[in-house]
């Protein structure tokens, strides 16, 4: 077996598409950390290795090849013994060159590199607007790879079996999850793109691609384990966090001083977050804002409900708000369809002493829901419903819930100003129309008395006034 080495960055998108290839291929690499925020891609060592100074560069029979889809080129004519990311029928290997070169050329250029950006911040800051010069630049790349992964989105689902293109991995998925990766740090929502979350959920199911992500690269450079909330994991979840979260979260400062000075720590709350963004990346985004949680742990105790039903537990932020809040004998019915996402909310209630009070159902809510009319411990018992699952499913699970509800009930619904997508009229989306349809719906309704509040993105509280 040829000796290899990989020369990258964890946070280089490019250098992570060749990790995933190597580790689908099975193909043994020593990882070799160039520190791109140190510069030293433009030291003397690594220019003797690559005179470009770029990663990636791998290095395999004591030869270099460079650039990412090169190299991916490559390992698939030196390895052919090995998985093939590259499918034999002719159109498909067209779609998957295809994909790549479009994230390649069209997206990933465009997020602009250290180098690139500070030539363009050079360039525009000629008036001594530096700063200003820096903002525009960010804006315009996250204007631009959000209009990008609508592109790709629409490709991905024209081609897609089970993955970008047909059933089995390729060297599209070893360049669409780094992009989605990079995107979310940028402060791009991914899970509004529905081809591209859906491929994102499988691959991460797969080793090759969860030990590619960036906390996991990262980690290669740093001599110990890293476990969730030691200093080294907090470089990566703030990289993360403060960008993937800012359409619904405040500053790194504003949301510690919220969350830890201005009001008592809710337990396992901060580990909860890091276990999410470290396991899952851009899917993390899914996460309850911080100052959500507290509005939720504040009404619980406000209200002292006695039955309670979470509809979208995820890995059980908005969970730990509520169950802190519960009085002792009150319950709370949780529903959610995954095992992966809630085993992380499972543990954290462990941790926090809470399990007894909590019921997890693993089943869709549209079918679970209507099953507690059976229950005379819930029928017409539920005093408080937060809803946090499938944006256009809120009005089938109000209309379920409904018969279940005891006077003077509270339904809490999560994400209703959708990035504020509804107060634009001219935006029209499934979810955007579900959720603007909804409020209005609400708003108009005699049966409820209802507001939307600008928390997180967007809470839409309702109280059952009147029984029509």
């Amino acid at each position: 077996m040829s000796s290899i080495t990989l020369y990258g960055f964890w946070r280089s998108s490019s250098s992570q598409r060749v990790s995933i290839a190597l580790a689908l291929k099975e193909l043994p690499f020593t990882w070799e950390s160039i520190d791109l925020g140190a510069r030293e891609q433009e030291g003397e060592a690594f220019r003797a290795v690559n005179p470009w100074g770029q990663v990636p560069a791998l290095r395999c029979d004591d030869r270099v090849v460079t650039q990412s889809l090169a190299i991916l080129g490559f390992l698939e004519d030196r390895f052919p013994e090995t998985r093939r990311l590259l499918p034999e029928e002719p159109w498909q290997r067209a779609a998957v060159r295809e994909i790549t070169e479009f994230v390649a050329s069209m997206i990933q250029p465009f997020q602009l590199p250290g180098a690139t950006r500070r030539r363009m911040v050079e360039a525009f800051a000629l008036d001594r607007l530096a700063d200003g010069a820096d903002a525009a630049c960010t804006a315009f790349s996250r204007e631009h790879v959000t209009i990008a992964l609508g592109e790709l989105d629409r490709l991905v689902a024209r081609h897609a079996g089970q993955f970008a293109v047909g059933d089995a991995p390729t060297m599209a998925d070893c360049c669409v999850i780094p992009q989605l990766w990079s995107s979310s740090a940028l402060g791009v929502d991914v899970n509004v793109f529905p081809a591209l979350s859906k491929l994102y959920e499988r691959c991460m199911r797969i080793e090759a691609f969860a030990s590619s992500h960036p906390s996991r690269l990262q980690q290669r450079t740093t001599p110990l384990a890293t476990p969730a909330g030691s200093a080294a994991a907090a470089v990566v979840r703030t990289a993360v966090e403060s960008h993937a979260l800012r359409y619904k979260e405040h500053d790194e400062a504003v949301t510690h001083y919220l969350s830890h000075v201005a009001n008592r720590p809710i337990p396992e709350l901060d580990r909860v977050r890091s276990v999410t963004f470290e396991q899952f990346g851009p899917i993390a985004t899914k996460v309850s804002a911080v100052d959500v949680c507290l509005f939720l742990r504040w009404i619980v105790g406000l209200l002292r409900p006695r039955r309670l039903v979470e509809i979208g537990v995820f890995t059980g932020s908005s969970s730990l708000a509520i169950l802190d809040a519960m009085q002792p004998d009150a319950r709370l019915m949780a529903f959610d369809v995954s095992d992966e996402y809630t085993r992380v909310a499972r543990e954290a209630w462990a941790r926090a002493g809470v399990s007894h009070q909590v019921e997890l159902r693993l089943v869709d809510a549209a079918v679970g829901v209507p099953g507690l009319a059976n229950d005379p411990e819930w029928a017409g018992q539920i005093d408080f419903a937060w809803i946090d699952g499938l944006n256009t499913q809120y009005r089938t699970n109000l209309d379920q819930l409904l018969p279940l509800l005891a006077p003077g009930a509270w339904l809490v619904f999560d994400n209703t100003l959708w990035k504020g997508r509804v107060a634009q009229p001219d935006v029209h989306d499934d979810q955007t129309d579900h959720l603007r349809d909804l409020n209005a719906w609400l708003h108009a309704s005699p049966e409820f008395q209802c507001t939307v509040l600008g928390v997180g993105d967007g809470l839409t509280i309702v109280r059952r006034v009147a029984t029509v």
